[in-house]
């Protein structure tokens, strides 16, 4: 998928679905990461949006914005994208560590760079998107009381 110019990929296997043309509701006081909420069938989800977070400009959210609902662990989010691409195979020993390519502010979500012939895609780590400090305290929140 893409944000921009910015090429990114997940591993298939926390994709759910992908959707578009949903309503976010805002919500405020939050980090500008947590854009706002998605009622997906009944279903209350975190619609996040990372460009912020690898060095793009804040986008404006639209009939076209595509939603990767992706599942990771216990938690189901909608993350924003432009565009969204299908899947592709990755040759595992092609990814290349982020470090010598990406700046620090880039490198916080990356798993990894993989380049072939089409584009250079950044892999996105979803456990440090799920994870992230700026979402900590909105993570504990959510947890079922014992």
């Amino acid at each position: 998928f893409s944000i921009e110019n910015t090429n990114l990929a997940i591993p298939i296997e926390h994709v759910r679905e992908v959707i578009e043309d949903y309503e976010v509701t805002p919500v405020f006081n939050v980090p500008k990461l947590l854009r706002g909420l998605i009622n997906l069938r009944g279903n209350v989800i975190a619609c996040l949006d990372i460009s912020n977070e690898i060095g793009l400009r804040q986008r404006s959210l639209s009939a076209k914005t595509k939603y990767l609902i992706i599942r990771y662990s216990n938690s189901t989010i909608a993350l924003c994208a432009d565009a969204v691409d299908g899947m592709k195979y990755f040759y595992v020993n092609k990814i290349q560590e982020s470090d010598s390519v990406l700046d620090e502010k880039q490198q916080k979500f990356a798993a990894g760079i993989y380049e072939d012939l089409e584009k250079t895609l950044l892999i996105l780590s979803i456990a440090e998107i799920i994870e992230t400090e700026q979402l900590l305290e909105y993570t504990e929140l959510a947890k079922p009381l014992q």
